[in-house]
């Protein structure tokens, strides 16, 4: 489920630790989060002008945990996401990343209070500007693909595709 915002469970975890006065990096880390495993290298810029940086892998990411983070609420979604991500961004201001993010989804069932869904998406970024090359998900009753471009600025043109048998599914 998508758990409580303002709270990430966590597994173990172990990195590379490197602190300095402008940034934190955590080399070949692994840790366990949302109830998924990721791998990989980050950069976290502390100082004014610093460039932050993740280049990592995915596997088994509980779907709803991430997207309650960017919602800012839950999500009442269920499923597996699996993929890459490798994105940098000016100190700690995701919403102007570069880079790509490549993930697949698998439903997951059991709790009949979530919707599973699956697919898969990938996007690339340039400053900020979001391009989805491929947004192909679905649930048992619905279908949503998408093309474009979207910024968390407004600057948006997105083509989306949404059908569905059962609109129940987008009311919460």
């Amino acid at each position: 489920g998508g758990g409580v915002l303002g709270r990430m469970d966590m597994g173990q975890a172990r990195a590379q630790l490197v602190a300095t006065n402008s940034e934190i990096q955590l080399n070949d880390f692994t840790a366990e989060v949302f109830q998924g495993r990721a791998s990989g290298n980050a950069r976290i810029a502390i100082g004014s002008g610093g460039q932050s940086r993740i280049s990592a892998q995915f596997n088994e990411l509980d779907l709803a945990g991430p997207l309650a983070v960017l919602a800012k609420g839950p999500v009442p979604l269920s499923g597996r996401a699996s993929g890459n991500v490798d994105l940098a961004f000016p100190r700690t201001d995701f919403k102007l990343a570069t880079g790509t993010l490549t993930t697949q989804v698998t439903a997951e069932s059991g709790d009949e209070s979530l919707i599973p869904i699956s697919g898969e998406l990938r996007l690339r970024a340039d400053r900020g500007l979001f391009q989805v090359d491929r947004a192909d998900l679905q649930t048992t009753a619905s279908k949503l693909r998408a093309t474009g471009q979207f910024s968390f600025e407004g600057d948006s043109n997105l083509q989306i595709d949404l059908s569905s048998t059962d609109a129940s599914e987008f009311q919460t």
